[in-house]
């Protein structure tokens, strides 16, 4: 869990590394104890299950985080689609992410059109 004293220090992907190996370490403390067992300086009440789960919310506070930095680089577009068009990011209620890759059928589609597009043949199947 993030710190309040440390938020302004480091790069957003740093902070990213930092969080995820947090919540790896959430998990398999959870897988190995228990997943309903808890610390034993902790509550009862805050099992492995609701740290893993607050593990979560810090790595995808700190993906917007990144994610905006990229926006800001250029690296992205103002819609969150990635350059090269493979990616997306869309905005989940609550304040989660959600990472979108093109189905199998959107990217045969998508580099057939280019192949087609650069031979000027406007059919979706084979050029003659």
């Amino acid at each position: 869990m993030s710190d309040p004293r440390y938020e302004a220090i480091g790069d957003p992907d740093v902070k990213l590394i930092e969080e995820c190996a947090e919540l790896i370490q959430a998990i398999c403390k959870a897988r190995r104890f228990g997943w309903g067992n808890h610390h034993p300086e902790k509550s009862p009440e805050h099992t492995n299950a609701h740290a893993v789960v607050e593990e979560m919310w810090d790595v995808a506070k700190r993906c917007r985080e990144l994610r905006a930095t990229l926006v800001k680089q250029g690296l992205l577009d103002n819609e969150h689609q990635s350059r090269s068009g493979g990616l997306s990011v869309v905005d989940l209620p609550g304040g989660g992410i959600r990472v979108e890759t093109p189905s199998r059928t959107q990217r045969s589609q998508r580099i057939g059109r280019r192949r087609h597009d650069s031979c000027g043949c406007t059919r979706t199947s084979g050029c003659s």
